[in-house]
């Protein structure tokens, strides 16, 4: 985390957290546990949930990682250019509980409400929550952006978010798509 913002050039720096966001997201024990989690569904009283976690579930996981990807690069972008993380945040969780609450209101869509904020609880777990606080901490302290150890828990706060709207709008377009 330190050497990387003296070592290489933006691009590179963005790259790196993106593919450290998804990588880190493969390698959660809870996510492989997904596919498993939909055997009890039922396919006939929530076929968009019942086809996120058998037909597309490859689609759900790789969802899953572009989410954090992006909240990591976000995140480590937030450091660089020196922005608040409140001005990242509170749109995200408007649009999370706009897009919730259309999905509260229509019966293909409610059943996914509870896996997409699940995929951002998992996606948080023991392999990420390091990782990314290891990136954060050493890229705020090298750019001076006040305290880097409490303020690396803002991309840990975005990798929750992010894959929760990563997942919605998957069920959405699948929804759309009508498959």
């Amino acid at each position: 985390g330190t050497k990387l913002p003296v070592k290489s050039s933006l691009p590179v720096i963005l790259a790196f957290a993106f593919i450290l966001g998804v990588g880190a997201t493969f390698a959660e024990p809870a996510i492989a546990v997904l596919k498993t989690a939909g055997s009890g569904v039922d396919p006939v009283k929530a076929p968009l949930l019942y086809s996120l976690l058998h037909e597309h579930s490859g689609q759900l996981v790789l969802t899953v990682g572009a989410g954090v990807g992006i909240a990591v690069l976000l995140g480590v972008l937030r450091f660089l250019k020196g922005w608040s993380l409140k001005v990242i945040i509170i749109p995200v969780v408007i649009v999370l509980c706009v897009v919730t609450l259309f999905a509260h209101f229509n019966d293909i869509l409610n059943p996914i409400i509870g896996l997409a904020w699940d995929c951002g609880a998992v996606t948080t777990g023991p392999v990420t929550v390091p990782l990314v606080i290891a990136l954060g901490v050493g890229v705020s302290r090298i750019v001076n952006t006040g305290n880097s150890s409490s303020s690396a828990f803002g991309i840990v706060t975005l990798a929750s978010l992010f894959p929760v709207l990563a997942v919605m709008l998957l069920g959405m377009f699948h929804y759309t798509a009508d498959d």
